[in-house]
């Protein structure tokens, strides 16, 4: 298993290397009540009839914001609330976006893709609208839609199985601090309740103090939100394993070279029920990037090697990985691979411009795609070292 969100319009799995980025300010603050249910509409709706059957040829530019291939031939990707689908290895791409769903660059979106058949895409136009989640069943040929009436941009999206997922929203910054509920189904989307909000007194709920960048399960009990912490070398990482009524704190290694440093972390991938990984960024000019694995479901995490940007001005690294210890990272000007765990970083040499690159998606340690801001999309079958452009 691997890192598997697609998000557009606000930010793609780009890690950003710099704190304090403006936020929202005017975002409402959460309910106060803690209450674990939610007014929910659903219906039933095709996909587009506007765009049904409409196809990307093999000579343009996407338009995509964030990819993700769920087999070689599998994928789904998204752009500006757009939603498309290939079944040939990416040379064709169908729409099928939702009928209801015009397709905006004012449109706040986060996808998540479980397989072939299965994606869900929440999708917000304002801090002031209710947020709606769309999910198809089989590849996008009909949708069903669940409205939570409650506000705030998606922040976060994941599942665990074609049953359980979770939903983080942020609702509204100050200066290093920021309002999160989190959300969970446990009927594929159908439904949707609220088990966790930001208090700003502490005590049990996920603290108000902090950037958040999401939440994700292990299982149904276990999970971990995370963010910027401003206090230097601390990693914000918060733990619950009672299904999100409680957080405390969960201790996170610092290597003593960065006690002085600032962290963001992103929300833990998991490949099973014991293996998996924490993403961090060190908030530096050039950025930095670390790794921590876990092998006890999380009870600890264990940092790796400190990846280091290539140039002054790279302040961002989009990665991804395919197993524990294997996964791709680039500066936007080097791309880099490793095959234990971030302990150590190959330097691989492209045959293409990595400037512009926004998101890499490999399924295996050979076969993978890059996306770019342009929406330009390139793939390879070497592990990196050679690229074809696809569109």
């Amino acid at each position: 298993m691997k890192n598997v969100v697609l998000l557009s319009s606000v930010v793609a799995t780009t890690i950003f290397l710099l704190a304090g980025c403006a936020s929202p300010s005017s975002k409402p603050q959460p309910s106060p009540t803690g209450s674990r249910t939610t007014h929910v509409r659903d219906s039933n709706t095709p996909k587009n009839p506007a765009t049904q059957g409409v196809q990307i040829s093999q000579q343009n530019a996407t338009g995509f914001s964030s990819i993700h291939m769920v087999s070689p031939t599998t994928g789904w990707a998204t752009g500006n609330g757009a939603v498309w689908h290939t079944t040939d290895g990416a040379i064709t791409w169908e729409n099928v976006t939702p009928r209801e769903i015009r397709p905006s660059s004012k449109l706040q979106t986060y996808s998540y893709s479980f397989s072939k058949n299965h994606f869900w895409l929440a999708v917000t136009t304002d801090t002031q609208t209710a947020v709606q989640i769309y999910r198809t069943s089989d590849g996008g040929q009909t949708w069903n839609m669940t409205q939570i009436h409650d506000v705030g941009y998606p922040m976060h999206l994941s599942f665990t199985d074609v049953n359980h997922g979770w939903l983080s929203l942020m609702q509204g910054a100050a200066a290093g601090s920021e309002r999160e509920s989190i959300y969970q189904t446990n009927n594929a989307g159908e439904t949707w309740n609220k088990i966790s909000y930001t208090n700003e007194i502490p005590g049990g709920t996920l603290p108000f103090e902090g950037d958040k960048t999401g939440a994700n399960f292990v299982n149904t009990q276990h999970g971990w939100a995370t963010g910027f912490s401003p206090v230097s070398g601390q990693v914000y990482l918060f733990q619950t394993r009672n299904d999100g009524h409680t957080w405390k704190s969960q201790n996170v290694p610092v290597p003593l070279s960065l006690h002085g440093s600032q962290f963001t972390s992103h929300p833990p991938i998991f490949f099973n029920q014991t293996d998996g990984i924490l993403t961090v960024q060190v908030n530096a000019i050039p950025a930095g990037f670390l790794v921590y694995q876990t092998t006890n479901g999380g009870k600890s995490w264990e940092p790796s090697t400190l990846l280091m940007g290539t140039t002054r001005n790279a302040v961002s690294s989009t990665w991804d990985f395919v197993a524990p210890n294997v996964g791709f990272v680039t500066d936007g000007a080097k791309l880099f691979m490793t095959d234990n765990g971030g302990q150590a970083w190959i330097i691989l040499q492209p045959n293409i411009s990595l400037k512009g690159v926004n998101e890499l998606d490999f399924i295996t340690q050979t076969d993978g795609w890059a996306l770019t801001t342009s929406g330009f999309l390139y793939h390879t079958t070497d592990g990196g070292y050679t690229w074809t452009k696809v569109h």
